[in-house]
C-alpha cells in the first residue's frame, strides 16, 4: 500500500510538471497575448487537446484535470495510511459511520500522533509469493520437494508439508 501511495502522489506532480511546461511553452509560443499561432500552428491546439481531452473518457476533464486528482489521493491515502485508518469491517464490507464528525476528530488525533507510521514507514517487507508446483515427470520425493509444492507419485505416502 505505501508503494502505491507514492506512486500516486508522485505520478500527480510529473502530470502537473507535464502541464507546466506545456502553458510555458504555449507562453513561449506567444499564445495568450494574440490569436496568430493558434491560426498559424497546430501545436497549440494539439497540446490543448492532449491536455484536456485525452484520455476521451470524459471530454474536457483529462489530464490536465486528473493529475491534481492524483496528488490529492495520494497525500489522502498517506493521511489514512498515517492514521492507521480502519475503511472495511471484519466482513470487508465498507464501514458504517454514525457520527462522521467523532470519526472525523478521532481519525485526525491519530494521524498526529502518527499511529500507523511505525507498523507501515518501518515495518518489515513481506513478499507473498508461493511457488507453482513443478510438472516434472518424475519428481524426487526429498522433503525439500514437498515444501517446494512439486507433487509426488502415489506409491510414496504424503508428507506432513503442505504448501498453503
Amino acid at each position: 500500500m505505501r508503494f502505491f501511495i507514492a506512486f500516486l502522489a508522485f505520478a500527480g506532480l510529473g502530470i502537473t510538471f507535464v502541464v507546466a511546461s506545456s502553458f510555458h511553452y504555449l507562453h513561449q509560443l506567444g499564445c495568450f497575448s494574440s490569436g496568430e499561432p493558434w491560426t498559424q500552428q497546430i501545436e497549440p491546439i494539439a497540446i490543448m487537446v492532449v491536455l484536456f481531452c485525452c484520455p476521451p473518457v470524459v471530454p474536457g476533464i483529462g489530464v490536465a484535470c486528473g493529475s491534481p486528482g492524483l496528488f490529492c489521493a495520494g497525500l489522502v491515502y498517506g493521511g489514512m495510511m498515517l492514521a492507521d485508518t480502519e475503511v472495511k469491517d471484519e466482513k470487508g464490507d465498507s464501514k458504517k459511520i454514525k457520527e462522521p464528525c467523532t470519526f472525523l476528530l478521532e481519525e485526525i488525533k491519530a494521524c498526529l500522533v502518527c499511529r500507523g507510521g511505525w507498523l507501515y514507514c518501518c515495518g518489515p517487507l513481506a513478499l507473498r509469493w508461493v511457488p507453482a508446483a513443478s510438472k516434472a515427470v518424475s519428481p524426487p520425493a526429498s522433503p525439500t520437494a514437498v515444501e517446494m509444492g512439486i507433487p509426488q507419485s502415489e506409491d510414496e505416502p504424503d508428507e506432513q508439508f503442505t504448501l498453503l
